[in-house]
């Protein structure tokens, strides 16, 4: 079964390719969550992802929370329409991090 993967494109930009599911999420996509330090900010492309579940939110809970760790802001870009809903459901949808322009391309 395919992971969930998260891959560098440039400094600070990441893409994350899979599925956002309990099934996908594993300690090597937690520990590709090693931020560097001193870059903000940090982006993310969520363009190649093919299913969210909770597990995916919280995923992406916890990048909020260690890119504030580190003092860099977190960017999400092409947030899927489940995850939207995800996150409207858990009322995080008036944060930045999901209000309606953050499901657009950076």
């Amino acid at each position: 079964m395919a992971g969930l993967n998260i891959h560098l494109v440039g400094p600070g930009a990441y893409r994350m390719q899979g599925p956002m599911t309990f099934a996908h999420i594993s300690q090597n996509t937690l520990r590709a969550l090693k931020f560097p330090a001193g870059i903000s900010p940090i982006r993310l492309d969520l363009a190649e992802v093919s299913g969210v579940d909770s597990a995916g939110l919280a995923l992406l809970i916890e990048c909020i929370r260690l890119t504030r760790a580190n003092g860099a802001d977190l960017q999400l870009s092409n947030i899927p329409p489940q995850l939207m809903a995800l996150a409207k459901l858990s009322g995080l949808d008036g944060s930045d991090y999901f209000a309606p322009q953050a499901a657009s391309p950076l």
